[in-house]
């Protein structure tokens, strides 16, 4: 991985404290990849069932959120270093909010199942 990706990773919520050697082991076993998008696409479908979390290296995501009637209200615009998808990764259940590309971005992905089962 880029090194200044890198960096915005070991700098994240998700992975704030862990040693830049333990993060590089985590890196490599969770499959972590960069993954672009343009503009108005999707990252993550409503009710689409997700294992990796997202660190945003640059660009812009918005996350709706999906009433039982189909109503979506926005819950989060978010940026450079932000993490997103961590809860409903980890907890293995269908999402409950839809994320889309407000701007051209550019995500890290990881393996959250796996991450939590690194060094058990």
């Amino acid at each position: 991985m880029e090194e200044s990706a890198f960096e915005i990773l070991a700098n994240s919520s998700l992975c704030k404290g862990i040693s830049l050697e333990a993060l590089r082991e985590i890196e490599q076993a969770c499959n972590a990849y960069i993954k672009s998008y343009d503009k108005g696409e999707l990252l993550i479908c409503l009710n689409e069932k997700i294992h990796n979390a997202g660190v945003i290296i640059s660009g812009v995501l918005r996350l709706d959120f999906y009433d039982e009637a189909g109503n979506p209200t926005t819950i989060a615009e978010m940026g450079k270093g932000n993490v997103f998808g961590e809860a409903i990764a980890g907890a293995q259940v269908n999402s409950l909010v839809q994320v889309e590309a407000i701007e051209p971005c550019r995500i890290i992905w990881l393996d959250i199942p796996k991450m939590m089962d690194y060094g058990t």
